[in-house]
């Protein structure tokens, strides 16, 4: 599933790119490491293009406004549990899946996401480096499992 943008809530965008200086994507020349882009010069497929490059790594800052005044997350698929998704603990999380459950709550994903969805970055062997990390299905699926336990858990 193809995430879903809403420019007007968006606050800032910062791109960390591992090119050279110079590598384009969606219009803007990046240079290595963080670039913060204007949010007045985005689109929806400039932002798409730009999430879905894998030598980025994209992170969106939201105002928390949304145009129509209402939440930017739509809480119809997961029932009412998604109300307290924050409150989920993930301590009795097993060692493996917690933070694969960690990005599932900070998502407020509705639907299961992408293996893709879910590549985060953690500290390398060296000291300073980072290695990207996106999970098999099946750790997204027992994941995901794991969550939906939890807040079918919860609301009962």
């Amino acid at each position: 599933m193809a995430k879903k943008f809403v420019l007007s809530a968006i606050a800032s965008v910062m791109v960390t790119s591992t090119q050279p200086d110079g590598y384009r994507r969606a219009g803007f020349a990046l240079k290595q490491g963080q670039n913060d882009l204007p949010v007045d010069q985005l689109t929806e497929k400039s932002l798409l293009q730009l999430d879905e490059d894998p030598r980025l790594a994209v992170e969106v800052v939201s105002n928390g406004e949304n145009p129509d005044g209402e939440s930017n997350v739509d809480t119809g698929s997961l029932g009412p549990a998604l109300t307290d998704i924050k409150a989920v603990d993930i301590e009795p999380a097993p060692e493996e899946l917690a933070p694969l459950v960690a990005l599932l709550i900070d998502g407020n994903f509705t639907d299961k996401p992408t293996c893709k969805d879910l590549t985060y970055e953690t500290q390398g062997k060296e000291e300073g480096s980072t290695v990207k990390i996106t999970p098999s299905a099946a750790e997204r699926d027992a994941a995901w499992d794991w969550l939906q336990t939890q807040l079918r858990t919860e609301s009962e």
